[in-house]
């Protein structure tokens, strides 16, 4: 019961935690729902329902089983039509407002001059767009972008590893690296392409997707990680790794991150200096670079 609230809780304030966005949307609701006729009933019934259910921690929950379940709770937000409904509730207040400061109004039907008439839709129109804007933002978190330019965002291990490639302007390299380095290279810089990302660790994120890596791309990373099996002769060993490095020179990588650990292995070195063509490009306390 606690997880459940503590995820609820978690998920809701990520939402909210930005902006009013869904203040915002509770006070349009209440506003569609006590205005006329005119107003889709249906569109107001249905985004109620929906964020009633959302608020909901136990609701809410049959909602992300229903979503298959390994999602986190902010992807149940997706289901309501916030920015339909607060465009909808906009034009509503809009038309309300001008009517009731134009000669639509019969207390101001003899004193609104035409001119003055559009003033006050003018107004109407700032006063709501400044409403939009000083509500914040409709993500659920803070821009990715404007998180990666903290230095604290990648941890500093990894920052000191990832600093020291070289990534022309404008052009792509191609990294194969550790699962904690992969985690965290995207966010870096966007011009890193790999051959396998998170869900190659995390199970769980492709545990409803179809498409699955190749088996050259799972060995790939078990040879990175150093988690292949071990063959029982060193000559099936250093056939293993001269396999490996000839597969990343012919993918054409830029760049191979290995363990400190790993890198020690005398097999390692020597399959990607005589067959892949790699060099050691750069250090760190935790990490050994190779580049061609």
């Amino acid at each position: 019961m606690m997880k459940l609230l503590e995820s609820w809780g978690a998920g809701t304030g990520s939402f909210a935690e930005n902006g009013q966005y869904l203040a915002l949307f509770l006070v349009v609701l209440l506003f569609l729902w006590l205005t006329g006729k005119e107003v889709k009933k249906e569109f107001v019934i249905f985004s109620g329902v929906v964020a009633l259910l959302i608020l909901c921690p136990f609701t809410a929950k049959v909602l992300l089983i229903y979503q298959t379940t390994f999602f986190a709770h902010e992807t149940v937000w997706e289901l309501l039509p916030m920015t339909a409904f607060l465009a909808y509730g906009a034009v509503m207040a809009f038309a309300k407002m001008t009517a009731a400061l134009t000669k639509e109004d019969r207390e101001w039907k003899a004193t609104i001059s035409g001119k003055k008439g559009k003033a006050y839709e003018a107004l109407a129109v700032l006063a709501l767009a400044a409403l939009l804007f000083l509500s914040g933002t409709v993500s659920f978190t803070e821009n990715i972008t404007e998180k990666a330019e903290r230095a604290d965002r990648i941890p500093v291990e990894i920052g000191e590893v990832l600093d020291l490639l070289e990534i022309p302007q404008g052009e792509t390299v191609l990294l194969a690296a550790p699962d904690e380095v992969v985690e965290w290279a995207r966010l870096y810089s966007g011009n890193i392409i790999m051959p396998y990302g998170r869900d190659m660790d995390e199970q769980g994120l492709t545990a409803y997707l179809y498409d699955k890596y190749t088996s050259d791309i799972v060995g790939l990373h078990d040879w990175i990680q150093g988690a292949l099996p071990a063959p029982e002769f060193v000559e099936d060993a250093y056939l293993q790794e001269e396999a490996y490095a000839q597969q990343c020179a012919s993918a054409g990588y830029d760049y191979l991150i290995f363990t400190v650990e790993r890198a020690n292995n005398d097999l390692l070195a020597y399959a990607l200096e005589s067959y892949g063509g790699y060099r050691i490009f750069a250090r760190t306390d935790n990490y050994v670079i190779y580049n061609r």
